[in-house]
């Protein structure tokens, strides 16, 4: 009986939500592959995707995804040649969009663009799975910052001998699916717009290049718009969950989603003091609130504690580097020491200031133009430009809210849009970390738009198009290649490495301890890393 409300309860689950299973097995499964399992060599078991894999085979019993398809199906049978021509473009484009993206998550991480997960994203997590330890590893700052996500994808990434990115193509895949439910529901059912809305976001910029790569912002993406969707959908507790996996995933973003709190709960009184009417999420009652605040309590009880507990011992903040040396850290540090933690501190909470092009009112009006366009090479001052799809919606989207506002309806999702906005302005001005507000950009306008003009749906096929070759063209390098000739020369290296062979070391910077099968320790000069024999 027991199994079966287990079961029919799955069934009912959205198909959509598959990562945020994947974020909750992910978690449970590293503490018990850390304490309990503890495999050599930093491996994980496959425990957590046997989990995953199964809850798949029942979520794909659900009638909801099979619905859509028959409905997209019958709709199209009945529109003109032209439309069928758009769509099947569409699909065929899509199709090798998402088959290039698949093949290279197959490959393990060795990218530029991946330099952040072979420095901290696998490597801290499998460094404490070699030591069977989560106590802070010494010779790494990136240790001491909050990542709660990064240890709850490792049991994904580690069980195959080599990391893989797997994982993150799941999450890529729920964050299309999530964005095909939220431009159902907003534009009224809507179907077609659903799956223009899908389109649109593929053909982003700044979503293309991160497809298949192990960056975590795409994962970031998938936690805030699941957890929008849930919220709309009323599944209070899910939404509890998702925003709780968001808020924690790293350090700065609690205080920007308390800003972001703040001044849209003033606001929000102030427009309804004003008589305007509330637009489109809908107001929890108190039973609903409660539900919100117990999931999410719990839930950032055991995915946050572990390492706001952490980084507090070490370095009296909870949110290191933010707040370093406010208080005295509980761990006894001399004082050369202490400074080059602060150091260290301050170098991480400098490097806002390197992207962009100042904070003056003329950079401020025209960055909304220099984000989308490369200035040197393909990149530019924000990083890698966002891409044609943004220009395409701002305006729209501008439009939109205008609109809302003269008819006194208060647009919640665009307030947070220009909230979010504007608190990346004076932060770090990274392009990547405009990803939530421009996808929720797109989402709004593809759904409100009184109508998707022609040359807006073939500019974004366009789009599409210009994404699929710069897919290709970034893995064409590794086509066909086995896997060790695809990895880096320093990580082949490692992998040489074998373990009793004497007092074999290996100098290293820290970035490049991905592949390490061995823990890795630190010279009394702190001046290079070597592998144990």
């Amino acid at each position: 009986m027991a199994f079966k409300n287990f079961n029919g309860t799955l069934k009912s689950f959205p198909l959509a939500h598959l990562p945020t299973l994947a974020l909750s097995i992910g978690t449970f499964s590293f503490w018990l592959e850390l304490y309990v399992v503890r495999l050599p060599f930093g491996h994980t078991s496959w425990l957590a995707w046997g989990i995953l894999i199964l809850c798949l085979f029942m979520l794909l019993t659900s009638r909801g995804w099979q619905l859509y398809l028959k409905q997209a199906v019958a709709l199209l049978c009945h529109e003109s040649l032209f439309l069928k021509v758009i769509a099947a473009t569409a699909f065929f484009l899509g199709l090798v969009y998402l088959s290039v993206g698949l093949y290279a998550s197959l490959l393990p991480p060795h990218l530029l663009q991946e330099s952040d997960a072979l420095t901290y994203h696998i490597t801290l997590p499998r460094q404490h799975l070699l030591i069977h330890s989560f106590t802070h590893l010494t010779w790494s700052v990136p240790d001491l910052f909050l990542l709660p996500i990064d240890y709850a994808l490792s049991p994904f990434e580690l069980a195959t001998t080599w990391p893989n990115k797997l994982i993150q193509f799941v999450f890529f895949a729920g964050c299309l699916g999530v964005v095909f439910h939220l431009v159902y529901i907003l534009s009224g059912q809507v179907l077609h717009r659903a799956a223009m809305g899908v389109v649109a976001v593929m053909a982003c910029h700044a979503v293309a290049i991160q497809v298949g790569l192990a960056m975590l912002d795409l994962v970031m993406l998938y936690c805030f718009l699941a957890f929008i969707d849930s919220f709309l959908a009323k599944r209070w507790g899910l939404a509890a969950i998702e925003f709780a996996f968001f808020f924690w995933s790293k350090s700065f973003i609690p205080p920007q989603m308390m800003v972001i709190g703040a001044i849209l709960g003033m606001v929000l009184y102030w427009a309804l003091k004003t008589g305007f009417s509330w637009q489109e999420l809908p107001i929890p009652d108190s039973r609903a609130r409660k539900i919100l605040l117990a999931f999410f309590t719990v839930t950032s009880l055991a995915i946050a504690l572990p390492h706001l507990i952490k980084a507090f011992y070490y370095t009296g903040t909870p949110l290191y580097p933010l707040g370093t040396g406010f208080y005295a850290p509980l761990m006894k540090y001399t004082p050369d020491h202490w400074q080059v933690l602060l150091q260290r501190a301050a170098d991480c909470m400098s490097e806002k200031d390197s992207y962009g092009h100042g904070r003056s009112l003329l950079a401020f009006i025209k960055h909304f133009w220099l984000i989308a366009v490369p200035e040197r090479g393909v990149n530019n001052a924000f990083d890698y430009p966002v891409g044609l799809v943004y220009l395409l919606v701002l305006v729209p989207w501008g439009g939109l809210v205008i609109k809302s506002l003269k008819y006194r309806k208060l647009p919640i999702l665009s307030l947070i849009i220009v909230i979010w906005w504007l608190t990346w302005w004076f932060g770090s001005q990274q392009s990547r970390f405009l990803l939530v507000p421009i996808t929720l950009m797109i989402i709004l306008t593809i759904s409100y738009l009184p109508k998707i003009s022609w040359v807006l749906t073939v500019l974004v096929i366009v789009s599409l198009g210009l994404e699929v070759i710069s897919l290709v063209d970034a893995h064409r390098h590794d086509w066909g290649k086995p896997l060790i000739k695809v990895i880096r020369e320093k990580d082949r290296k490692l992998l040489e490495l074998k373990p009793f062979q004497g007092k074999t070391e290996l100098e290293l910077n820290f970035e490049d301890v991905a592949f390490s099968q061995f823990p890795v320790t630190v010279h009394q000069d702190n001046s290079v890393y070597v592998l144990p024999k």
